[in-house]
């Protein structure tokens, strides 16, 4: 008797092991899996790819995806950054995935890939676990970088308020605060400590009624719209003459003006731009964090609007549909993305997955949904 076994097996492995992929490609432990990475994406790759072909998909949604895989493919040789592609393949490769699943897959992903980073760190087999700063010693734990540490940490947060979001309490709420103070005077992150700070205040938002509901959907809204703008605008029109931009790039502790040293030195064009020789040249000094003019530099015009509209689609969505558990999540991405680039690789930020919902309207019909998710093999 013959197994039916889901087609989105395929994807679910795929996505497990890239997150591993790209959370060694950003620790300490680099090392030990670098020989095998380049595998490790081929491999995924097939699986997906895979996963593309056992899926049913309407003539427009064929066309839609060739669109999206020609122009992903054309960013790719232009910016050498492969980041846009992977987004793609992952996304069309998403129709029909259970996106609370893949989430609770990514949580447990980070959490055990952190624990792996903590005992190298402690048992000396990942040298660098620490490095000196002008204020002090800035504690990493293996994890690559002191921003990246805090990173973690913020978004292990983010899934965490995802799929318990009505069950979280006020006890819980105070611990994961206790938390992310004890992670702050560990690393040292400014960034860190804010986006809890803001994500938190997002958070309660969503979880109490102030206002009215729809006043403070609207507000959150608003607020997080004028965000993407802000650090949007801002690396572009970034003038060292003006004062209040000099006071505001030293909070943000340099990110503006290097975003804007690259829109100088390259533009922005509609595929991105080969900046990778500037990014990892030992002599450079400008580093590309915020991940709005990360998009627009690199990527180009195309992936920022894609990312850009469809994080806007889902807040409108979510506020009509009163899903105040995806707000809140995709909240978190958007604030995450004005400090770290980070988050706009799909491997990074699971949020993006939802997109798939968008272009391939999985969520208006269930019972689509599963026949489209189960095929036998």
């Amino acid at each position: 008797m013959k197994n039916k076994i889901s087609i989105n097996v395929f994807f679910y492995i795929a996505w497990i092991l890239m997150e591993i992929n790209i959370c060694f490609a950003n620790s300490s432990a680099y090392k030990y899996i670098s020989s095998f990475g380049s595998y490790i994406s081929l491999f995924c790759g097939g699986l997906f790819c895979l996963k593309i072909i056992l899926t049913r998909y309407s003539l427009k949604e064929i066309i839609l995806n060739v669109v999206l895989i020609g122009c992903s493919f054309m960013s790719f040789k232009v910016s050498g950054d492969a980041r846009v592609l992977w987004f793609v393949l992952a996304i069309i490769a998403a129709k029909g995935i259970d996106f609370k699943r893949i989430v609770k897959y990514s949580l447990i992903t980070l959490c055990i890939c952190c624990f792996i980073f903590i005992l190298l760190s402690l048992f000396g087999i990942t040298n660098i676990s620490s490095v000196y700063y002008n204020k002090g010693t800035r504690f990493y734990f293996g994890m690559g970088h002191p921003n990246i540490c805090s990173a973690y940490y913020n978004i292990i947060f983010a899934h965490f308020g995802y799929l318990y979001f009505d069950k979280i309490k006020i006890r819980h709420i105070f611990f994961s605060t206790a938390g992310a103070i004890a992670i702050y005077l560990l690393t040292k992150s400014k960034t860190g400590i804010l986006v809890y700070i803001l994500v938190l205040l997002s958070f309660i938002l969503l979880k109490k009624n102030f206002l009215k509901k729809n006043i403070q959907n609207r507000i959150l809204i608003i607020a997080l719209t004028s965000c993407i703008v802000f650090f949007t605008v801002l690396p572009i029109i970034y003038n060292n003459e003006k004062k209040y931009m000099n006071n505001i790039d030293n909070f943000m502790t340099g990110r503006f003006s290097q975003a804007n040293f690259y829109i100088k030195k390259y533009g922005i064009n509609f595929l991105g731009n080969n900046v990778l020789e500037d990014l990892t040249s030992e002599y450079t000094h400008n580093i590309l964090d915020i991940g709005y003019s990360r998009m627009l530099i690199c990527n180009g015009i195309y992936y920022y609007i894609i990312v850009v509209g469809g994080y806007l689609y889902i807040l409108i969505n979510t506020y009509k549909r009163k899903l105040n558990d995806l707000t809140f999540f995709v909240s978190f991405f958007i604030v995450y993305m004005c400090s770290e680039n980070v988050a706009t690789y799909v491997f990074m930020n699971v949020s993006m997955l939802y997109f798939s919902q968008i272009f391939f309207k999985c969520n208006k019909n269930k019972e689509l949904e599963d026949k489209y998710n189960e095929q036998e093999t």
